[in-house]
This record gives structure tokens, sequence and C-alpha cells, in this order.
């Protein structure tokens, strides 16, 4: 009888972590475009395109497009990068827009 428990009570335990491990959120990778050309229209439109093929192909990671008007997206970003909240993808960019970050970048 008491083997019969403890089999019982691994088998819940099994349960209970996979169903657990089933429910958790997908992991968000966080794309930042703003620097450069990437907030024109026909290219931010194939931008949207690459993130909701990447989403829809599988659940583990969810892609998400940041877009933020170029005149904006020097001062967002810094104030992101400063506040330890810095995107996981940055660009397309230009020149200047790398430039402007010194040290930020991998």
């Amino acid at each position: 009888m008491r083997k019969t428990s403890l089999v019982v009570f691994v088998l819940a335990i099994l349960v209970l972590s996979l169903s657990a491990v089933q429910a958790q959120a997908p992991v968000q990778i966080r794309w930042y475009v703003g620097l450069g050309g990437g907030t024109d229209g026909e290219q931010a439109t194939l931008q949207q395109a690459v993130a909701d093929e990447f989403n829809a192909s599988q659940s583990e990671i969810e892609l998400v497009l940041e877009v933020v008007d170029n005149a904006q997206a020097y001062n967002v970003l810094n104030t992101q990068i400063a506040a330890g909240n810095a995107p996981d993808i940055v660009g397309p960019m230009g020149i200047r827009g790398r430039a402007s970050f010194p040290g930020a970048w991998l």
C-alpha cells in the first residue's frame, strides 16, 4: 500500500509540473525600430510581416515589434537603456543610430 501511495504522489507531481510548464507564457523578445529607415511605410509593413510569420511559426517566443517615430526614437531608447529596460534587438539603423549609443551594442 505504501509503494502505491508513493507512485500516485510521484505521478501527481509530474502531472502538476507538466501542466505548469505548458501554462508558461512565451518569452518576449522586443525588436526596437526607429533609429533608421525602419519606420517608412513599406519597410514597417515588411517588418511586421516578419514578426507575424515568426510568431505564427512557434509558441515559445513572441517577437514584439516596437516602432517609434525617428524624431522621438533616440530619446525613447536612451530612456529605456537608462532604466534597465533595453530592447533585445535594435534596427535597422544607420551610422548615426549606431554612433549615438557608444558601448550599448554587443
